[in-house]
């Protein structure tokens, strides 16, 4: 459908993050390759690798792409959803109408409890996260019998699509006045091709009406447009609300295990050393002394091929052939350097990522135990 009407130029976009959210964005960006694996870390090159003083692009290349990242920092987040959900998820006293929500509480048809463990996922993962109750358009002069069998479902917002969430104070408390995120929504280009398309949605409560109006801006020829508006029936609130895993301000969070995530990307960094030097070690080289190279007519080296195949012959009886290895001295302490980063880990993660070393006492472990369930109820409690 057409836009309603022409609202921004160029010069201002309603994906302009607010500066508090803009500070985290970094956070986000580290935890959220870490998420993503290996190859996430592989694609951000000298990001989080970075290429040593006169490292031929082709020699950090081979290193980049032997390194592989040890997931401790995603362990530790589906660890602590595990045990945040250890007991099943029970809601007491439950209507009939509440218990068809609660069955089907999005639009994936997911129940309460795997949106639950979805929405705390993403709130340890980075500090915070949302849910939106929505409800699907109808026509507003309907009445509830031609709405029989229409609910209203969650949707789960991550705070990397948080653009804006602004209190205005009202009797000497803060209410939710302004909350603004991007989406990404699906859209068929042709029979078997999909695109998509960001678009920015925007709630704003009027205080002094209690009443909740609504904004979904879409870009077109490089223009911010009105995409649809309106006023949210019988809503008195933005019906947005936070699952806090690391509280830093209203409605934010940083990421619950930050610490953690930089230590995982040191492992990678002293990882990609280790391999490095495991490699260099394996692969001896030739030496040849007391013999000139050969030069053929063009006035180039020619090529020595060595392989089992291959017989070298020598005019100069003083010619010495040996193979040069290096030594490997230098893993031992690269290795250990891996292992302390290890140990490092398991404790910023609450002992969530398995330990290198197993010679705690059972003390030491009950200690550590009852740490990690203290925090994660905290986190509950929020």
């Amino acid at each position: 459908p057409s836009p309603l009407n022409p609202l921004f130029t160029t010069s201002f976009n309603p994906l302009t993050p607010h500066p508090q959210v803009a500070d985290l964005d970094y956070k986000y960006e580290l935890v959220t390759d870490l998420w993503n694996g290996t190859q996430a870390m592989r694609d951000a090159g000298t990001t989080y690798l970075p290429k040593e003083p006169a490292e031929a692009t082709e020699n950090y290349s081979r290193r980049l792409n032997r390194t592989v990242l040890y997931p401790a920092y995603r362990q530790a987040i589906l660890s602590a959803v595990g045990k945040l959900f250890a007991k099943k998820l029970e809601v007491t006293n439950a209507t009939p109408e509440m218990s068809l929500v609660l069955d089907n509480i999005d639009e994936d048809t997911n129940n309460i409890e795997v949106f639950a463990q979805q929405a705390t996922k993403s709130a340890l993962h980075y500090g915070c996260s949302y849910i939106l109750v929505d409800y699907p358009i109808v026509d507003p002069q309907s009445t509830l019998a031609q709405e029989t069998g229409v609910i209203p479902y969650w949707v789960l917002i991550e705070a990397p699509q948080l653009l804006e969430a602004t209190p205005v104070k009202f009797q000497g408390k803060n209410r939710l006045g302004i909350f603004r995120f991007q989406e990404q929504v699906a859209y068929r280009k042709s029979e078997f091709e999909v695109g998509y398309q960001t678009q920015v949605k925007e709630f704003r409560l009027d205080v002094n009406t209690d009443t909740v109006t609504f904004r979904v801006f879409v870009k077109q020829e490089d223009k911010w447009t009105i995409f649809d508006e309106g006023t949210l029936i019988g809503m008195a609130d933005i019906p947005v609300v936070p699952v806090y895993g690391n509280k830093v301000g209203y409605y934010l969070g940083s990421p619950t295990f930050y610490d953690l995530a930089e230590e995982n990307v040191l492992n990678f960094q002293i990882s990609s050393d280790y391999e490095n030097i495991v490699h260099m070690s394996a692969v001896p080289m030739l030496s040849i002394t007391g013999h000139s190279p050969n030069i053929d007519e063009n006035g180039a080296e020619n090529t020595v091929i060595i392989s089992p195949n291959t017989v070298l012959t020598f005019t100069n009886p003083d010619t010495k052939v040996a193979w040069v290895e290096v030594t490997g001295s230098a893993s031992n302490v690269t290795l250990q350097a891996l292992v302390d980063s290890a140990e490092r880990m398991s404790k910023m993660s609450l002992d969530l990522v398995s330990s290198v070393t197993t010679n705690k006492t059972a003390t030491e472990v009950s200690v550590i135990a009852e740490s990690s369930n203290a925090i994660l109820r905290s986190i509950q409690d929020e």
